[in-house]
């Protein structure tokens, strides 16, 4: 009896609608025209993407560059 209540139980929440879970609203939109008008924003874009290349892999993909190019 335990195990069908339990079953039961785990099914029902199984079913049940998450709406608000899977709405996303991005935190920040920027648009196409105002998103280089600038040599400054351009700057500021290049200088962000090497902060994500940075931190790519936790940084090893500079490492293994460096071993592959004899740079030791």
């Amino acid at each position: 009896m335990m195990k069908t209540t339990t079953f039961l139980i785990a099914i029902s929440l199984s079913l049940l609608s998450c709406d608000r879970l899977l709405v996303f609203e991005p935190g920040e939109v920027i648009l196409a025209e105002d998103a280089i008008s600038t040599t400054d924003d351009l700057q500021r874009l290049l200088i962000s993407t090497y902060d994500v290349l940075g931190n790519l892999y936790d940084g090893r993909v500079q490492i293994v560059n460096e071993l592959r190019g004899d740079n030791l």
